[in-house]
């Protein structure tokens, strides 16, 4: 092992009980979701979330009841809020 990989290894090791914040924890949660839904409204590539899940509705685009565009609206990010 390098020196320099050894003095990471020695730098990186926690000393004390690893404390992981509740608010940190869900912020990470929405940022996340939000990173991977980014971008996925399209017609060809249609994705929404919901309570922290991500579903693919691009297949269900041409079917709704309504139209594409109702779904369209809400895809590409976190559509909790809308759906409740």
């Amino acid at each position: 092992v390098w020196p320099v990989g050894k003095e990471a290894l020695r730098r990186s090791v926690l000393e004390g009980p690893l404390v992981v914040d509740k608010d940190f924890y869900f912020s990470f949660g929405q940022a996340y979701l939000n990173y991977i839904l980014a971008g996925r409204n399209t017609n060809s590539d249609c994705m929404v979330g919901l309570h922290c899940h991500t579903y693919d509705i691009t297949s269900f685009l041409d079917t709704h009841p309504g139209s594409p565009d109702t779904l369209m609206v809400h895809s590409g990010k976190d559509s909790t809020r809308f759906f409740e």
